[in-house]
């Protein structure tokens, strides 16, 4: 069931009425590692997920996001956490209040290399069992990392803030032995299903040629794929698409071959995809250092 809406805190001003901003870079010198900033009023992020462990720093305002069936509010000095791979969206609660936050995007890699120096790998990868809470302690330690990250530091001083910050979080909020993003063992047929897209997603498939590959009927199948995975299975194939895409946006191939390769009608089509998900254009990811205004499209 959906949470009750907060109040405004006080000693939390609302953000001053500003187009909607957002900027996607790597970190520097840590492979595995992503940050993004926001400052939103109107725009809202489709549904979508990351490979990645997201870590989100609410710094003013007032967020809303959904996972599953559940509605989850992003307030000043709290925390939001999201597992690979799990479904969300995202928007301001209030277009007066705005949403102004920054995340960490950790890969699966860097966080087991952590825990790993930290002597806490446990033989299996940990998971948040919270997506969102309060703790000022590592709500500061993060903030700390974060802004060490943006600012001309030495590699030492940005490695040490940054694991001292990721290894209190899971120390502090361990797993309690349930992923929630993968409750039940995954049907067989989804699973079938979920590789044949892997397979050809940048290839058109019809529902009717999916469900022959599961077996099962094109309604029971798109209602099992989006029960076992969060998403129909067009929404699955274009979010494979557009993890392609970013990967490619490393490289120096052009836009407009990034977009025909991973299977979007043309460069404006990956651009308004792209927005929608990361609230950034791939041109703006690419550069690593702008800030504009998501696309409403």
């Amino acid at each position: 069931m959906p949470t009750k809406n907060p109040r405004r805190r006080r000693g939390h001003p609302p953000p001053e009425a500003k187009p909607n901003e957002a900027c996607l870079w790597s970190a520097p010198g840590i492979h595995g590692l992503e940050l993004f900033s926001a400052r939103l009023s109107t725009h809202s992020f489709s549904r979508h997920s990351h490979p990645s462990y997201t870590i989100g720093l609410n710094d003013a305002g007032l967020g809303r996001f959904r996972t599953g069936n559940r509605i989850h509010w992003a307030q000043p000095g709290g925390l939001n956490l999201l597992n690979p791979g799990e479904v969300h969206t995202g928007e301001p609660a209030q277009k007066d209040l705005g949403w102004v936050y920054r995340d960490f995007y950790v890969s699966p890699r860097l966080v087991e290399t952590i825990l790993l120096w930290a002597d806490r790998k446990s033989g299996r990868m940990p998971f948040f069992r919270n997506t969102t809470l309060e703790d000022p302690e590592v709500w500061h330690a993060l903030d700390s990392a974060y802004r060490c990250l943006c600012r001309a530091s030495t590699p030492l001083e940005r490695e040490t803030l940054l694991f001292e910050a990721i290894e209190a979080l899971f120390r502090r909020h361990p797993s309690n032995g349930l992923d929630r993003t993968q409750r039940r063992p995954e049907p067989a047929a989804i699973a079938r299903g979920r590789r044949y897209l892997q397979e050809r997603y940048a290839q058109p498939v019809a529902l009717k040629e999916l469900a022959e590959v599961t077996g099962l009927s094109p309604f029971h199948l798109t209602r099992a794929f989006r029960k076992a995975t969060g998403l129909p299975p067009h929404a699955y194939q274009f979010q494979l698409r557009l993890e392609a895409a970013r990967r490619d946006l490393r490289t120096a191939k052009p836009l407009v071959q990034i977009a025909l390769d991973h299977g979007f009608c043309d460069q404006s089509h990956l651009s308004r995809r792209f927005r929608r998900a990361y609230g950034v254009s791939p041109g703006c990811f690419r550069k690593s250092n702008s800030v504009q205004e998501p696309s409403s499209g």
